[in-house]
C-alpha cells in the first residue's frame, strides 16, 4: 500500500488542542487520523507504510525521529488514542479479572517477551477484558510524547464495531486483515461467540483458518454473511478465495456515527475503520 496524506479543507493547525488524534502503529507501518469532535468529523488521515518490517530494536528511534519530522503529531491535542499493531492477545470475563494477575493471563495463552509491558483495554459489550503487549521501550516514546495516551489492542475497536454494527440476522462473521495476521469475531444473536487472532503467510493460511472457525463453531458458509475490513482490496486473491468457499461476503462499512471528509473518498472506506472507530472505545 502506498503512503496517504488526505486533509480536509476544515482542518485547522491552530485548533489542535480542540481535536482527537487517534494512532494505528506497527513495525510495518505507521497511520493517524484526526477527528474534530465538536462535529464528529474526520478532518485528516495519513499513513505510512513501510517496504519491509521494521526490527523491534530500532523502532524507537524510528517512532521519535517521525513525530518529530510530522507537520501534526508534535502538537497537543484534547485526547490521543493508539493501536499497536499485535498478533498476541487475551479475552477474559471481567468477573476474572484481577489487575495484579496480568502477566498470568496473558502467560496462559502467549509467551511473554522480556521488554514486553502489558496493557488492558475493558470492552462493554461483552463485559471482559483483552490483555495485549507494548514493546516497553516503543511505549516509553509514546508517553514521552503523549503522557495522556491511552493504548488499544487493534481488536478491541474491531469488536466494538462488529458489536454495534450487526444486522437483523442471527449470526455474521467479521475479519479484520493485516499484512501477516487477521481477527476474527464472530457474532451470533447479538453476542460475541469467539475472538481469534491468526498469523498467516499466503491464501491459503488464510481461507484455511477461516474455514476451520466455520467447522468448529458449526457456522453455515452458505447462510452465515462475512465482512472483510483493514488491508485487503476489493479484487485480490485474498477477497476472491473468501468468495470462492462463503456465499454472502461484504466491505465493512465506516461507522454511521461519524462524519468522513470528502477527501477519504479515494482509498477504499473498509481500509482505516477500526482506526475512525478507536474513538468509540475511550
Amino acid at each position: 500500500m502506498h503512503d496517504i496524506r488526505f486533509l480536509d479543507e476544515t482542518l485547522d493547525i491552530h485548533k489542535i488542542n480542540s481535536y482527537h488524534l487517534s494512532i494505528q502503529a506497527g513495525l510495518d507501518g505507521f497511520s493517524f487520523a484526526i477527528l474534530d469532535p465538536g462535529r464528529f468529523k474526520y478532518i485528516a488521515l495519513k499513513h505510512f507504510s513501510y517496504p519491509e518490517k521494521i526490527p523491534e530494536d530500532k523502532y524507537p528511534d524510528h517512532l521519535r525521529e517521525l513525530i518529530m519530522k510530522d507537520d501534526f503529531l508534535p502538537g497537543e491535542y484534547d485526547s490521543i488514542y493508539c493501536i499497536w499493531l499485535n498478533a498476541r492477545s487475551t479475552l477474559l470475563p471481567s468477573a476474572l479479572f484481577d489487575k495484579n494477575n496480568l502477566k498470568k493471563y496473558f502467560e496462559f495463552n502467549h509467551i511473554l517477551h522480556d521488554l514486553d509491558e502489558l496493557h488492558a483495554n475493558h470492552l462493554k459489550s461483552p463485559d471482559a477484558y483483552l490483555i495485549f503487549p507494548v514493546h516497553h521501550e516503543i511505549a516509553n516514546i509514546f508517553i514521552r510524547h503523549y503522557p495522556r495516551l491511552k493504548f488499544f489492542n487493534q481488536a478491541t475497536p474491531f469488536i466494538e464495531y462488529a458489536l454495534h454494527n450487526v444486522g437483523d440476522g442471527t449470526e455474521a462473521t467479521y475479519l479484520n486483515i493485516y499484512k501477516d495476521f487477521f481477527d476474527i469475531v464472530v457474532i451470533r444473536n447479538h453476542s460475541l461467540i469467539l475472538h481469534n487472532t491468526f498469523q498467516y503467510r499466503n491464501e491459503q493460511d488464510f481461507i484455511y483458518f477461516i474455514m476451520n472457525v466455520f467447522d468448529k463453531i458449526q457456522l453455515n458458509p452458505g447462510t452465515c454473511p462475512v465482512y472483510l475490513s483493514g488491508m485487503i482490496e476489493k479484487k485480490s486473491a485474498m477477497s476472491g478465495i473468501v468468495k470462492k468457499f462463503i456465499k454472502t461476503v461484504h466491505f465493512a462499512k465506516p461507522d454511521k456515527r461519524f462524519q468522513y471528509s470528502h477527501a477519504f473518498d479515494r482509498i477504499p472506506e473498509h481500509f482505516f475503520i477500526h482506526l475512525y472507530n478507536l474513538y468509540n472505545c475511550g
